[in-house]
């Protein structure tokens, strides 16, 4: 019996209700209506955890995604005020039209669409100045809830969760960090970085943002179909409808443009970076989110385990995971992960529940889970790429089931990345003897190369 069952109530009749009701439901959802009952903290809470496949198998992560943040909205004198203050001038300056209902409302931040007086749809996203109402108590509490019998055996992961989940709000509060984070990926997307980058067929573009202060994010709506267009073909958990061509493109589109950013421009983005596919060209529009930087190191080590899990999957190569986590370091231990990924199988383990052939997705969620299971924790960067891997590997899942997108996808950037090195190697002065260096077995380099010079292992 879980610690949900044994909640107080105010009536015994309402407890045989209760206790009728839970009989008939799995554990996964006894946790789900427990943290949707304690409110919205805890209700935000477990939507964090649902998109951590390093800690729950998939049916978990996927019951606890049901869940919905039901704060109360901010009222309209107060979002006159934010709204003003981040403008820097009377709204009615800058707009023809505001919303004052939201559209999305969570702890962190509140969504209101509305119309520039030069006609662009816009949506403009208020820094909840509440949140820390919200949060009284959070460092005492989300440790007792975790703690609870329901969740299994706990692991040093686990324990910090909390911690974990404190700093992603704060993440998502910080609008200004966001606007930088997509300006950075706009330099990336429009070849910035040089011609060979520009020659990248296009996959992604981002939002044009108008107004960016840490309480205030204005940006211009991208025109096209949306994707949850896409996705409300088929109810939570299922997949979109097979007869939509758009539906398979636009999970091709979608994984490349997230692996792109986080392998080769360095940010890991953790929601779901797709606000609409365009309707000429069918690119994917990458909005303002949670982003975090990866660094040069972390990226390699990320590209160079990517790249052996889709490929041969090399013991020495998957040894780069380990190295972004902290945990036990002794030989013995990278060992026994070692044996258990190659026991692993997805579809026993804990897969997609619609079944299907294996897929790379759930290899790596399983290489997490393992790696968490022998004490290893994963450090902030790794958390965040996990974090966006995981939503876009879920809406890649159900709009194209039928395939591995995502392998699909990252073979696409391999492939890129192999042309763009041998496009390096001949374009460079002394390339016959650049060419025969790397053809020189013991030249070959130990690390895979850096995310952001185009090159990959």
């Amino acid at each position: 019996m879980s610690w949900f069952r044994l909640r107080p109530s105010a009536h015994r009749a309402e407890r045989r209700r209760v206790r009728r009701r839970l009989d008939d439901l799995s554990t996964a959802a006894e946790l789900r209506l427990a943290l949707a009952d304690l409110g919205p903290l805890f209700a935000a809470f477990g939507r964090y955890l649902s998109a951590r496949p390093d800690l729950f198998p998939l049916p978990l992560c996927r019951e606890l995604l049901r869940l919905e943040e039901p704060p109360e909205r901010l009222a309209e004198p107060e979002v006159e005020r934010l709204l003003a203050a981040g403008l820097g001038c009377r709204p009615e300056a800058v707009l023809d039209r505001f919303d004052a209902v939201p559209c999305a409302c969570t702890l962190a931040v509140q969504t209101h669409r509305g119309k520039l007086r030069d006609g662009g749809e816009v949506e403009i996203r208020l820094a909840r100045p509440d949140l820390d109402r919200h949060l009284q108590g959070a460092g005492v509490l989300l440790p007792l809830v975790i703690s609870a019998p329901a969740w299994k055996a706990p692991t040093p992961a686990l324990a910090r969760a909390p911690g974990d989940f404190l700093a992603h709000l704060r993440l998502c509060s910080d609008l200004a960090a966001q606007a930088r984070a997509l300006a950075a990926l706009s330099t990336f997307h429009e070849g910035g970085r040089g011609a060979r980058e520009r020659a990248l067929p296009a996959a992604a573009r981002m939002v044009r943002v108008e107004r960016a202060t840490p309480e205030l994010l204005l940006f211009r709506r991208p025109a096209g179909r949306p994707l949850p267009d896409l996705l409300c073909q088929a109810p939570a958990g299922g997949n979109a409808g097979a007869g939509d061509r758009a539906a398979p493109a636009a999970a091709r589109r979608l994984c490349l443009a997230w692996l792109r950013a986080a392998l080769r421009a360095g940010w890991a983005l953790e929601s779901t970076p797709l606000e609409a596919v365009t309707d000429v060209q069918g690119r994917i529009v990458l909005a303002p989110g949670p982003a975090c930087q990866l660094g040069q190191v972390t990226s390699r080590h990320l590209w160079a385990y990517c790249d052996a899990a889709a490929g041969d999957g090399a013991d020495r190569q998957l040894r780069w995971l380990l190295a972004e986590m902290d945990g036990p370091a002794a030989a013995a231990e990278e060992r026994a992960w070692l044996r258990r990924v190659r026991q692993a199988v997805p579809l026993r383990d804990g897969g997609w529940e619609d079944g299907g052939e294996e897929s790379l997705a759930e290899s790596l969620f399983l290489h997490w889970r393992l790696a968490t299971a022998l004490g290893h924790v994963a450090r902030p960067p790794l958390l965040s790429f996990i974090r966006g891997l995981f939503a876009v590997a879920l809406a890649a899942r159900r709009l194209s089931p039928g395939r591995d997108v995502l392998r699909e996808a990252l073979d696409e950037l391999r492939l890129e990345a192999l042309l763009s090195r041998i496009g390096t190697l001949l374009h460079a002065g002394s390339w016959p003897r650049r060419l025969l260096r790397q053809m020189t077995p013991s030249a070959a380099p130990e690390t895979a190369p850096a995310a952001d010079g185009g090159s990959a292992a």
